[in-house]
């Protein structure tokens, strides 16, 4: 009874707690359509005209959606919204001159400048008289971001015919969001202006950035460049991915100036006219594996490339590794002012060395002016001159494991001179390493070797 009496005086003396709820609303969702002539754009029936009323009118967090037509427009976008083509519509950046802008300013399709917006689904094409651009007075860029804020999302465009295609910058601070460009497409993105010809251009700093599965053909330059070590001051570049792409007869694929923990793998090259990939200069903690490297360097450059053209300081920590690099127009891989690196487990065959007028052309791997590096596990062969060439400045290297064999395909060696011709392994070092060179060598195959002893399984 006392327990009954005391439950029905618990629920008698129960009073709800009511708190003040904060301000929500539902998230809206605008269409525009080039059809919707005069139309309100209001929140009442959320329909517009242009791309950029939609944004003006819309509230952080909405979705515009936005049907097929073409709209010239530079549309700028200031606050987090997804914007989504349907059936992909045009874009075409306005040429300033008709905006009463300083003539040679950027036309961007979309500039980004708030966290995470998404871009997706769009065809941003500079349409000039000729069709590629060269009849506008300035330069224009498929969709451009700042370097303010992050977490940019750039999704399943098709991006043609402009100076070039993204300008990407973001955030550096620890708090950066993920930004990813995935899934577009990337042509001929190479009228007049500052940095034409490339696809995805960035120096103004950049971090945790993906790009993944999109398709690249037909720049004049670099498909995807970080410059921002080059510049002055150097901006951080740090935490970018570039995996699982398609690249077809541009320039160079890949570029990086002052790049730190990046990742370079998974892609499929075809017939660049300049470098695969290339490393200019104070790279650190570089990754480049697994990538399908067919008939680089048309022009006489090589698979995978690491210099110092800018003189901003050697790469260091760079890790290339399982690559495949074939019928390079120079070297497979030529390695310069690169120290405290591991070359592993990759495969060059066909090298062919251009005009043969330089010792580091012609060859599986080069090394030029580079030190205290692992060379581990390549399989070098049919190269035009040596399978593995080292020359006098590169000391303090482990060269082993490896197999070469069959190269010096176009510099057979005259039996009348001494050390004439190409060798699987060569090394014009001096010191007290293996056979009076400046290197070790450990467990190496192959056939022929200048100076002897360089070999310790001969086939």
């Amino acid at each position: 009874m006392t327990n009954r009496f005391q439950r029905k005086l618990t629920r008698r003396g129960y009073r709800p707690l009511f708190e003040q709820m904060e301000d929500r609303r539902l998230l809206a969702t605008w269409t525009v359509d080039d059809n919707f002539v005069g139309v309100g754009c209001d929140s009442s029936d959320r329909r517009c005209e242009t791309i950029q009323d939609a944004v003006d009118a819309a509230r952080g967090g909405d979705t515009i959606k936005v049907k097929a037509g073409t709209y010239n427009e530079n549309v700028d976008v200031g606050k987090k919204l997804t914007i989504q083509g349907l059936n992909q519509p045009t874009v075409d950046p306005v040429d300033t001159s008709a905006l009463a802008l300083s003539d040679g300013a950027t036309a961007y399709g979309f500039f980004l400048h708030a966290n995470d917006i998404v871009i997706k689904g769009f065809n941003i094409q500079d349409n000039s008289a000729n069709g590629d651009g060269s009849s506008d007075a300035d330069n224009t860029v498929g969709i451009g971001t700042s370097n303010q804020f992050s977490g940019y999302k750039i999704l399943n465009n098709r991006i043609v015919g402009n100076t070039f295609g993204i300008y990407l910058n973001t955030s550096v601070s620890n708090g950066a969001h993920f930004t990813e460009v995935k899934g577009n497409t990337f042509y001929s993105n190479n009228s007049p202006g500052a940095a034409s010809g490339n696809a995805i251009y960035s120096d103004q700093g950049a971090r945790k950035i993906r790009i993944t599965g999109n398709h690249f053909r037909g720049q004049d330059n670099v498909d995807v460049i970080f410059a921002g070590g080059g510049a002055v001051p150097p901006t951080l570049q740090i935490g970018i991915t570039v995996k699982n792409n398609t690249f077809q007869s541009s320039g160079d694929a890949v570029d990086f100036f002052g790049v730190q923990n990046s990742e370079v793998s998974n892609n499929d090259i075809r017939a660049s006219n300049f470098n695969g990939i290339e490393l200019n200069g104070a790279n650190i903690g570089v990754t480049i594996k697994n990538n399908t490297i067919k008939n680089p360097g048309i022009q006489g450059f090589s698979g995978i490339r690491l210099n110092d053209s800018l003189g901003i300081g050697p790469n260091s920590n760079i890790l290339i590794q399982g690559n495949t690099i074939q019928n390079a127009g120079l070297t497979g891989i030529r390695m310069a002012f690169t120290n405290n690196s591991v070359v592993r487990g990759n495969t060059v065959v066909g090298s062919k060395g251009f005009d043969l007028s330089v010792d580091g052309w012609g060859n599986g791997i080069s090394l030029e002016s580079s030190n205290s590096n692992i060379i581990d596990g390549n399989v070098l062969k049919l190269n035009a001159r040596h399978g593995l060439f080292v020359d006098g400045s590169s000391t303090g290297n482990l060269i082993k494991n490896n197999f070469s064999l069959n190269n010096a395909q176009r510099t057979p060696r005259d039996p009348n001179v001494p050390g004439s011709g190409g060798f699987d392994y060569f090394d014009a070092s001096v010191d007290g390493g293996t056979a009076g060179t400046a290197n070790k060598y450990k467990g190496n195959t192959g056939h022929s070797d200048n100076p002897h002893g360089l070999i310790q399984h001969r086939v």
